[in-house]
């Protein structure tokens, strides 16, 4: 905390059983008043807080604070320089705290450090340490933080002499602290502040009152709720103008699908229109080839049925009356041969686009039983023949004896 400028800061100095208050006087070379004595206050028995409380709530408002331990413990020691040089400076403190704890008697842990160190650049440095409990130190820093003054320091009368004269030769330590000398105390500390280097102190952190601890957390945090609201006032309309044009992109697209679905539909209608009538201009030509080898397949299926061991088919005629029509007559010996052959040939010709239908069966009165036999057939393409169908899985047809009728001779007429 800064004091503002009116704020006169002042010194106490704790020896005994008094306590000494007096306001920091101006410099020596300085132009003002007097040094005014410093008053003197009587501890009062208890912690040291407790005795601080009434002093510092006299004290003006605010006004930064000098502490001196005149009854703390502070010597000086010679420390080898190889020690210190290594350590950064808060460090040192912690070595100095380890070297004086056997003088002090007080343990590094619980000690508050505070020390006046010669340059290093002998083998051994001098230096001035100051040791105090840090039971006292944090009831001073009690103290004036209950009356809401800052502390500039806490220190030693010691410390404010210089360890060495101007040629280097260390000097002993000052003589114990007497009241008569506290005059002379603040002025000597008024001139170092002047000059800018102020004595080696002990420094106590005041923590911030409980409201200055969470006030700026909750400056942050509502500078960060105020920075959100001020983007989501610029973003949201910026998100639903997006947003708007990305639904009003995906209605164009979800009318495109629809578009490009119905057109799919649409060729794949018209591809099915154009696969049948393919197909429709298709069977004809099929047919027709399979037609044009029906008098091979017609020749094969003849020269398979006729060939019987017992000899019981012989081919009388072959004719074609109309394109792709044929007309058969052959011999059999009996009328079951004759539905043999129909049996035979009716399949192997249908394959061909061709049925076969039984024309009839004349008795030529030969032999006893009537035979031989003379059975026609006529052949022509699927759907144009009259007579019964000779498909496959059909009933072969009975052949019932006719009246003998004298019969030509043998003749095979195949058309060109």
């Amino acid at each position: 905390m800064t004091p503002p400028p009116s704020a006169t800061p002042h010194v106490l100095i704790l020896s005994g059983d008094s306590i000494l208050a007096a306001p920091l006087p101006a410099p020596s070379a300085a132009a003002g008043p007097l040094p005014a004595a410093p008053r003197a206050f009587m501890r009062r028995p208890g912690p040291l807080d407790a005795a601080l409380a009434p002093i510092l709530e006299a004290l003006p408002r605010r006004a930064p604070l000098w502490f001196f331990l005149a009854d703390a413990w502070c010597q000086t020691l010679s420390v080898p320089s190889a020690q210190l040089l290594p350590l950064p400076p808060p460090q040192r403190l912690s070595a100095l705290a380890y070297e004086a704890e056997p003088f002090s008697a007080i343990p590094p842990a619980t000690a508050a450090t505070a020390a006046d160190i010669a340059p290093l650049d002998a083998p051994s440095a001098a230096c001035r340490i100051l040791q105090a409990p840090s039971a006292d130190i944090d009831a001073i820093r009690r103290a004036a933080e209950a009356s809401r003054h800052p502390i500039a320091g806490i220190t030693h009368p010691a410390l404010l002499s210089p360890l060495a004269d101007p040629d280097g030769t260390p000097l002993p330590d000052p003589p114990p602290f007497a009241p008569d000398h506290a005059t002379v105390l603040l002025q000597s500390l008024a001139d170092l502040l002047r000059a800018g280097t102020p004595p080696p102190a002990i420094h106590p952190v005041i923590p911030p009152s409980p409201l200055r601890r969470v006030l700026p957390a909750a400056l942050a945090i509502s500078s960060l709720l105020l920075l959100l609201v001020l983007l989501a006032e610029l973003i949201l309309p910026l998100a639903d103008s997006r947003l708007e044009a990305s639904l009003a992109d995906r209605s164009e697209l979800a009318a495109q699908l629809s578009a490009l679905r119905n057109r799919e539909k649409s060729l794949r209608d018209q591809a099915d229109a154009l696969q049948r009538d393919f197909d429709a201009a298709l069977a004809p030509r099929l047919g027709l080839a399979a037609l044009r080898a029906a008098p091979a397949r017609l020749l094969a299926a003849l020269a398979d049925a006729h060939d019987t061991p017992d000899h019981a088919l012989m081919l009388r005629s072959l004719t074609s009356p109309a394109p792709y029509a044929y007309d058969i007559q052959t011999w059999t010996l009996t009328p079951a041969h004759a539905d043999a052959l129909y049996a035979a040939l009716a399949p192997r010709l249908a394959d061909a686009g061709l049925l076969l239908a039984p024309n009839g069966l004349q008795a030529l009165s030969l032999s006893s039983d009537g035979g031989p036999w003379l059975a026609s057939y006529h052949i022509a393409p699927d759907g144009r023949s009259s007579a019964g169908h000779g498909g496959p899985g059909a009933e072969p047809p009975s052949f019932s004896p006719a009246p003998a009728t004298p019969g030509r001779p043998v003749e095979l007429q195949i058309p060109e």
